[in-house]
This record gives structure tokens, C-alpha cells and sequence, in this order.
């Protein structure tokens, strides 16, 4: 079953995470989240 998070929740589990490379996928979703394009976000992180 997939739980859908909260912006926030997003963000405390962005804070906390000490896996770069999950931490780097977490900050490209609130980068979505907050409606950046595929290709900005692309740009930003390597994905």
C-alpha cells in the first residue's frame, strides 16, 4: 500500500534523511511539488 505524504511530511523526512542519494530524490519531489517542470528539476538534480 502507497501512503501519499504531505508537503511538510516531505520536508521533516528531507530533513532527516542521511542517505544522499534518497535525500536527492526527496528534494526532486518537493521541487515537483511545488511545480517545477520534469526538465527544471532534471536540471537541478541528477536524476
Amino acid at each position: 500500500m502507497l501512503k501519499h505524504l504531505t508537503k511538510e511530511e516531505l520536508e521533516e523526512r528531507y530533513r532527516k534523511e542521511r542517505d544522499l542519494r534518497v535525500k536527492e530524490r526527496l528534494l526532486a519531489i518537493l521541487l515537483l511539488y511545488d511545480g517545477k517542470s520534469i526538465y527544471g528539476v532534471s536540471g537541478i538534480i541528477r536524476i
